[in-house]
């Protein structure tokens, strides 16, 4: 395989990781946080600060919070989101 063949293998892999990656189906949890969030904000900003949200705490803090384990700095993380995604509006 010469080296073009490679560098074209390779992005077609990552393009493929790339779209399994975007295109993961929400949990319930998510879709719960959106839509009630959603009755009161742009749902493009409630998905932006569930996104932030997400990405602050990870699928263990974020499995915890869904069981009723809210972290202490909760409250200021989301609203810290909530205000960044707003202003991307």
């Amino acid at each position: 395989m010469n080296t073009r063949h490679i560098a074209q293998s390779l992005f077609l892999a990552g393009t493929a990781i790339l779209l399994a990656a975007c295109s993961r189906k929400p949990t319930e949890f998510e879709t719960s946080f959106v839509d009630g969030c959603a009755a009161n904000a742009a749902r493009s900003v409630c998905q932006c600060t569930f996104d932030a949200v997400h990405k602050h705490y990870g699928d263990k803090g974020m499995a915890e919070i869904n069981e009723g384990k809210v972290p202490e700095d909760f409250a200021m993380a989301l609203g810290g989101a909530m205000e960044q995604c707003s202003g991307k509006q």
